[in-house]
């Protein structure tokens, strides 16, 4: 005997099998949310090293190459003493001093990446 003849002797679908299938959905698929929504706001936005004040990205930024194959200023580090019009910088390189600079397309973006790292200095 299989479940689609037990089924048929006992009515077939009523409407609380309905009302069970629609209910058990809903808890479903409202815990499945939490795993989906690191998708829309766990990406990293495109950013660089905040530079020391009155000194401009070139003097205080290394450039690194990126995974496209172009160059851009470092995400991660910085020049230790960044140089000046008259002097080059150091080659040494120290973590981000003053916090990161995102480059949104739009001025009102966010992300967790750039909620932590601003509220927490990593």
């Amino acid at each position: 005997m299989d479940p689609e003849d037990i089924l048929g002797q006992l009515g077939g679908y009523g409407k609380f099998q309905v009302l069970v299938y629609l209910a058990l959905g809903l808890v479903n698929m409202r815990g499945s949310w939490h795993v989906f929504i690191t998708m829309f706001t766990g990406w990293t936005p495109p950013h660089h090293c905040t530079p020391a004040a009155n000194h401009t990205l070139n003097q205080s930024l290394p450039m690194e190459d990126t995974d496209s194959g172009g160059r851009d200023w470092s995400s991660c580090v910085m020049y230790e003493r960044p140089g000046s019009e008259k002097e080059l910088p150091s080659n040494n390189t120290v973590q981000c001093q003053y916090g990161w600079t995102y480059l949104w397309e739009d001025e009102g973006g966010t992300s967790i990446v750039s909620d932590v790292s601003t509220r927490h200095k990593l």
